[in-house]
């Protein structure tokens, strides 16, 4: 009978810590709208007036903070997860790239800032703040880093986790020096999406990971299973 109440407090975590980033997203945007936009502005037209060589492969490095790219790697790496019979990382990994959508989109919606007034070279739609595709690199990519660093030594872990962090910033350079988002729109994206990461990983394999696993998979409810990735 703690099954469901802990899922349940699980769950109310998650939707909880939502609304506060939703309320930390919209007063982040709103103080940056008021107080740096001319500074934004500079900075982001002398990003964007030198891309030079680099155009093409930042083109296609911003594809990998697309849902275009985030959602098959989230299918994908979800799919290992239940295939080794970690329910429960899988369930992570949706929540921490479902979670990370509509958390960028219900904040765009809410602050509706324009997009930088220079040459837009690569196609965006909607509002600037915060850089979708920032929010989404740094869930996906951070949620993926503690899954395959958790069950590697120490030096492994140190570079898979490098690695996740440079592939974010990447992404999120990228949507500067493509004229698409102001710099403090990156900065937001990271910080939301890096923030929603750290909260499903702790609410998800926390103390209640048993718990949450049952709820991802009712089969397993009262057998002990708990079986890491990578577990057969």
């Amino acid at each position: 009978m703690r099954a469901p109440g802990a899922a349940a407090g699980a769950a109310v975590a998650l939707l909880v810590a939502f609304a506060l980033l939703v309320l930390m997203g919209f007063g982040l945007g709103e103080l940056i709208r008021l107080t740096l936009s001319s500074v934004d502005l500079q900075l982001e037209r002398h990003l964007v007036a030198s891309p030079g060589v680099l155009m093409t492969p930042l083109q296609a490095v911003t594809y990998l903070g697309s849902s275009v790219i985030v959602l098959p790697v989230m299918a994908i790496a979800a799919a290992i997860c239940v295939w080794n019979s970690s329910r429960r990382d899988a369930l992570m990994l949706v929540v921490a790239v479902t979670g990370a959508f509509l958390l960028y989109t219900t904040v765009k919606d809410l602050v509706d800032r324009p997009r930088p007034p220079v040459p837009h070279l690569t196609n965006a739609r909607g509002a600037s703040f915060p850089s979708g595709h920032s929010t989404q690199a740094a869930a996906i990519y951070g949620a993926l880093a503690y899954l395959i660093a958790r069950h590697r030594r120490r030096m492994n872990a140190l570079i898979t986790s490098f690695s996740a962090a440079f592939l974010t910033l990447m992404v999120g350079w990228s949507r500067l020096f493509l004229g698409v988002h102001y710099p403090s729109d990156v900065v937001g994206g990271l910080l939301i999406g890096g923030l929603w990461a750290a909260v499903t990983v702790a609410v998800l394999s926390g103390a209640g990971k048993r718990s949450v696993q049952n709820l991802a998979n009712p089969s397993a409810a009262g057998s002990g299973i708990d079986g890491p990735i990578g577990t057969p």
